[in-house]
């Protein structure tokens, strides 16, 4: 950030303030403006920066409901292999135990 610390100077000397004061506020500013304010320049890389972020993300959370879409796929799969299955065992049960109590 560009900070014009002499004509700062001299607005701060116009309005009655010594020189040497008015020097070490421009100074001062100048410091804490550079170290701490962001520049559009900034902005704009931490705007590049914070979308290829979240395209990354949203990348990530794609892959992710990919494969817990499949894992459920299977899990219904099983499940309903498990059902037909221990509806078998259980009518073939059934008839067992009805052909020993008929006989």
């Amino acid at each position: 950030m560009a900070f014009d610390t002499l004509s700062y100077a001299k607005k701060l000397q116009e309005a009655g303030v010594p020189p040497l004061q008015a020097e070490a506020h421009a100074d001062a500013l100048k410091n804490l403006a550079e170290d701490n304010l962001a520049t559009k320049r900034d902005l704009a890389e931490w705007g590049t920066a914070l979308r290829h972020e979240i395209e990354l993300v949203r990348r990530d959370v794609k892959d992710l409901e990919a494969r817990t879409d499949s894992r459920f796929r299977l899990l219904y799969w099983m499940l309903g292999f498990n059902l037909t299955l221990t509806l078998f065992v259980l009518s073939l049960s059934a008839g067992i135990l009805l052909k020993l109590l008929a006989g």
